[in-house]
């Protein structure tokens, strides 16, 4: 819109007042899943006549967006092109649009319709949003959408042969399909001469057939965490040229029964941006019509530190992966000597592998004493992992170049009796998913408390708590009060670490007293009640860093 028009186009809403012809006449009946108001837009159900939508409307976006330049979008129910409707629309010629786009269905698009639209290309950029949902004929039937998948198909390349920009939307998260439906519905309409995509994660509303389906017998709806896993795989099977231009669906608190997320909007189109960056994931990777392209490279600049060891500086983070006293010299220190690894057959957690020090000196330590160690390593950024297999050169019992490198691309690594899995993603959602009492040693990694708050919490103690077993051990390079006090609160004993390039030493902790050879003093354990001691919260491991940080803020001053 911005290379088109000079400047960004936003959506004014509106409601002709109109139903939808697979409603029954007194309004009932219907897609299962339509609510009464028929996904009018939030910001003007409280207007009732037109004009007063448009005033409302524009109003919101200049106020919110700074906007200037303006779309007319027909967005509630089913825009129709009776007589009264067209009257109407000519006269939004007069206001000053840039652009106007009719949410429609592919069966209500008739051939004077088409005509009505092409003569009005003529006069104003024109689109056309269609209700696609999903290309399994099987669903539409179930959710009574009132048309097939080939309707679809054919209005798409109808409205194409005209001049008309189409927008497909889609729903992710209809009963009864799995992922392997959705991707095939991408797949089928980056196939077609569509313009852009609106992806809907599914909402279960009050007062809809889908809603008391849902009562009666709950199906699977999608999460923060599962959604963004979907829709970013999704988006591999997508056109490279086709635009995006909504990633998740708004819906009224009151009406909406399932899924209850605590994510923002905002916020999720940054964890889903960040998150295809990190995993190395671009639109239309995986699409049959396009050809991939290289990952670009990470922003990670190698510095080689005081033992010879080499270390990255991450631009995300604006930190340093290790201290400058050595990358290798703190992995054995701070992570391998503490363990105190002589069982001879140990299962490791690997939180923020990273440039893979901590696992590798462990594995190193376990092919010299015969140890079979099995490591789940968890880390957000694949470009990390790819670039250390270019960057690090260490003389060792094996390869670390090659077992980056086999991680990087398929995700394991074994030599003799040692093996590496890595997950890839967000932290909090892959530990959520391992199981209970599984893990002898947990190493934990990550950036300091300031930058990746996200892994300080108290809920996130709670959830190691939960995987490690009864005598196993948790390291961490950090010693903040709120930290060891979270550890405590989640049912750890705490204990010191010897100093490395520092003054202060790190943490171990464990279920098991007797793993506690240096317990921390009293007088740190009286921090703990106070402000400094207060921990870090996100109870549903959706927040972002700084949301983090701000809400412990708050709660000191509350303290306070």
């Amino acid at each position: 819109m911005i290379k088109t028009y000079g400047e960004a186009l936003y959506s004014i809403p509106l409601d002709m007042g109109t139903s939808c012809p697979n409603r029954d006449k007194n309004g009932k009946g219907g897609c299962s899943f339509c609510a009464e108001h028929g996904a009018r837009s939030m910001q003007t159900m409280n207007s009732s006549d037109l004009d007063s939508q448009l005033t409302d409307a524009i109003k919101f976006a200049k106020k919110r967006y700074g906007a200037k330049q303006f779309l007319a979008y027909i967005q509630a129910f089913t825009a129709s092109f009776n007589k009264d409707s067209l009257v109407y629309y000519e006269t939004l010629l007069k206001k000053g649009f840039k652009a106007i786009s009719f949410g429609t269905r592919p069966d209500c698009l008739d051939e004077n319709a088409y005509e009505y639209l092409a003569k009005l290309n003529k006069k104003i950029d024109t689109w056309v949003e269609l209700g696609v949902q999903t290309s399994n004929n099987k669903t539409l039937k179930r959710i009574n959408r009132g048309h097939n998948w080939e309707s679809s198909k054919k209005a798409i390349v109808k409205l194409n042969a005209i001049g008309i920009k189409v927008t497909a939307h889609i729903i992710i998260g209809l009963p009864g399909e799995t992922r392997e439906d959705f991707i095939k519905t991408a797949s089928e309409l980056s196939k077609l001469p569509i313009n852009a995509l609106k992806i809907h994660n599914l909402h279960v509303l009050e007062e809809t057939v889908l809603g008391d389906e849902y009562k009666a017998a709950p199906f699977k709806t999608y999460m923060e965490h599962e959604y963004a896993n979907i829709l970013v795989e999704l988006l591999r099977h997508v056109r490279k040229d086709i635009y995006i231009m909504r990633l998740t669906t708004d819906s009224l608190k009151d009406t909406l029964i399932a899924p209850k997320w605590n994510m923002n909007k905002s916020h999720f189109r940054e964890f889903a941006i960040k998150k295809m960056i990190f995993e190395e994931i671009q639109q239309g990777d995986l699409c049959a019509l396009r050809e991939p392209q290289g990952a670009k490279k990470g922003n990670f600049d190698d510095y080689s530190t005081l033992d010879g060891s080499t270390t990255f500086w991450s631009e995300e983070f604006k930190e340093y992966f290790h201290s400058k006293v050595g990358a290798r010299l703190e992995a054995e220190e701070k992570f391998l000597k503490p363990a105190n690894i002589t069982s001879k057959k140990v299962k490791l957690l690997d939180i923020c592998f990273g440039l893979g020090y901590n696992s590798f000196v462990s594995i190193e330590h376990a092919l010299k004493n015969n140890i079979a160690l099995d490591i789940t390593a968890l880390e957000i950024d694949k470009r990390v992992v790819r670039e250390a297999s270019n960057h690090i050169k260490e003389d060792s019992s094996f390869n670390w170049n090659s077992a980056l490198s086999s991680l990087h691309k398929s995700n394991n690594f074994e030599q003799e009796k040692c093996s590496i899995n890595m997950l890839w993603g967000d932290a909090r959602y892959n530990l959520s998913n391992l199981p209970d009492n599984n893990y002898d040693v947990i190493y934990l990694d990550a950036f300091s408390t300031q930058r990746n708050a996200e892994l300080w919490t108290l809920d996130f103690f709670k959830e190691l708590r939960r995987v490690i077993t009864k005598d196993g051990v948790l390291l961490t390079y950090c010693a903040a009060i709120p930290v060891r006090h979270a550890m405590q609160l989640a049912g750890f004993h705490i204990g010191e670490t010897d100093p490395v390039g520092r003054a202060r030493g790190g943490t171990i902790c464990s279920v098991n007293k007797k793993n506690i050879l240096m317990p921390i003093s009293k007088e740190e354990q009286k921090l703990f009640k106070t402000t400094r001691g207060l921990t870090y919260s996100d109870s549903y491991f959706v927040w972002p860093n700084k949301e983090i940080l701000r809400n412990r803020e708050f709660r000191i001053k509350e303290m306070k």
